[in-house]
């Protein structure tokens, strides 16, 4: 048995991702101390876990990584049933199965009352159909034209161009790191 103290989560990056799941976003907060199947993210809200008999509102559990005391990593389910894109989705860490995180030296029962900063949004997948012209110069600037449909408008998460070697493996493809090499990636490896 373990004993653990109080953990609190600040932001999460980025905070919106595809409707199908798998957009890797970054908890940032104070307190964090385990890995492995003790420490979770939820998305969601309700009391119970989604199934296929339980729609939205409902949360999905993933497991988190943890990297510090500071930050750790999860990589978002796929919405919810029921749910509806554009919709702000609560966002919790939890440890052991529990949802919710602690707060600090304010409520006994340990159980944060939600965050409005702490929510992560579904959007339809981007669908590029077409890129003309296909090449350019080495040294840039030839303007081209993408078509295609689900093309970000709003003014948080433009749907952006990143044009490299790297794959989205190596290269954050989404939030206020776009195009910047990920944790232990020193180069490119497309």
């Amino acid at each position: 048995f373990q004993y653990y103290g109080e953990f609190d989560v600040a932001s999460l990056v980025p905070a919106g991702g595809p409707k199908a799941g798998g957009t890797e976003i970054t908890v940032a907060g104070v307190g964090f101390f385990m890995s492995g199947i003790y420490l979770n993210c939820f998305f969601g809200d309700g009391q119970l876990p989604c199934s296929i008999d339980v729609q939205y509102p409902c949360y999905k559990a993933v497991q988190a990584v943890y990297y510090s005391p500071t930050r750790a990593t999860c990589v978002a389910p796929s919405m919810p049933d029921g749910g509806a894109v554009t919709t702000p989705y609560p966002v919790r860490l939890g440890l052991n199965g529990k949802f919710g995180q602690s707060c600090p030296n304010s409520d006994t029962s340990f159980q944060c009352a939600f965050k409005s900063g702490l929510q992560f949004t579904y959007y339809n997948d981007v669908f590029v159909a077409r890129v003309l012209p296909n090449s350019g110069q080495v040294l840039g600037g030839t303007r081209i034209t993408i078509t295609g449909r689900n093309f970000r408008t709003d003014l948080t998460s433009r749907t952006r161009c990143i044009f490299t070697r790297c794959t989205s493996a190596d290269v954050w493809i989404s939030g206020n790191t776009v195009g910047q090499l990920k944790a232990g990636q020193s180069v490119c490896s497309g």
